[in-house]
């Protein structure tokens, strides 16, 4: 498998460009492309077919657990990691129970993302 296609949703613009510069030359990870809300992740998903997507769970008007759940709706759905600052055990329980893969405080992104993205290159992807 080559680089890993991430699709970054965070409404946060400097979390956004922290991600493109951080993965810009990342051998493992690529992203291709970022959105700021939930419908235009759920655009881009279909436009876009990342392997991974990237998800902050507190996002406006739609959050990260509903756009979540629309995405798991498609049986052809990426990866879906939810992220948020405060990881408490409660979220994670919800995180998985509304079909996240994983979930990554935004603290552990950085090998959260590559421990995934190592997992990701080792598994072939099924057609």
């Amino acid at each position: 498998m080559g680089r890993i296609r991430v699709l970054v949703v965070d409404d946060s613009h400097n979390f956004l460009e922290g991600m493109k510069t951080l993965y810009e030359r990342d051998p493992l990870i690529r992203i291709v492309g970022v959105a700021s809300t939930g419908m235009e992740a759920l655009d881009m998903v279909e436009r876009l077919r990342p392997d991974l997507v990237l998800l902050d769970v507190r996002m406006h008007p739609m959050g990260g657990f509903e756009t979540l759940r629309q995405l798991k709706a498609d049986p052809a759905a990426p990866v879906v990691v939810l992220t948020t600052f405060l990881g408490n055990e409660p979220e994670c329980r919800a995180a998985a129970h509304a079909g996240a893969d994983r979930f990554v405080e935004k603290s552990r992104i950085v090998e959260g993302l590559a421990d995934i993205a190592r997992q990701m290159a080792a598994t072939p992807l099924s057609d």
